[in-house]
């Protein structure tokens, strides 16, 4: 006897779909009983912090997703606190971009408490949101206190000069840190050379180690 044959989903690509914040909800409705689907990219969207606000509370209700791309989008500082809300109690997601989202330092206070907390994410990636100053701070002091996260991109913003130490805080606090994104960061050469010798040096010790 044949017996069917059925697929089952484990990545959802909604890339460039414009989708907007009702869509992110039917979505979220959705995948609030998914028990399959671990890897979901819905960049190039149209979701703003009302779409931050629904995927925020199925990764808060859920631990099935492990790779979330929500760059380009409109999800900004409102966006971001209801995605870092989550990250408190998500240890599940490991992979998480939310670049080119406008965040400002407002979302990096909320990020960098929850960095802080959170025990899942190996990669974060956060390149043009508009970071420096006091919003900075507080993202560096998370990235050092977290004890999973390997990797954070933090290419074109403006995190150098008056900012440098925090990045030497990350650096220094987070020893389990091999990759960090400082293009365009306008960072002095001699931090940026000292970042990359540390950091390359854990990548070293890494492989010999396995």
């Amino acid at each position: 006897t044949l017996r069917p044959k059925f697929s089952v989903v484990t990545t959802l690509h909604l890339r460039g779909n414009k989708l907007g914040d009702r869509e992110a909800k039917i979505l979220c409705d959705a995948l609030s009983q998914n028990t399959t689907v671990t890897y979901l990219d819905v960049s190039v969207n149209q979701f703003s912090e009302k779409g931050g606000h629904f995927i925020g509370g199925l990764l808060e209700t859920t631990a099935i997703v492990k790779e979330l791309n929500m760059a380009w989008n409109n999800l900004r500082a409102k966006g971001c606190g209801h995605i870092s809300q989550a990250l408190k109690a998500n240890s599940a997601l490991e992979v998480l971009n939310i670049g080119w989202n406008g965040l400002g330092d407002d979302g990096m206070i909320a990020l960098g408490e929850a960095l802080a907390i959170n025990t899942g994410l190996v990669e974060l990636m956060l390149s043009s949101n508009s970071i420096s100053g006091k919003g900075f701070v507080v993202l560096a002091k998370g990235i050092a206190a977290n004890v999973s996260l390997a990797s954070v991109e933090l290419d074109h913003n403006n995190i150098g000069g008056s900012d440098g130490p925090g990045i030497r805080e990350a650096v220094d606090g987070n020893k389990g840190l091999v990759a960090m994104g400082l293009s365009n960061c306008n960072v002095a050469d001699e931090l940026r050379t000292y970042v990359d010798a540390v950091l390359f040096q854990r990548r070293k010790q890494q492989g010999s180690s396995q």
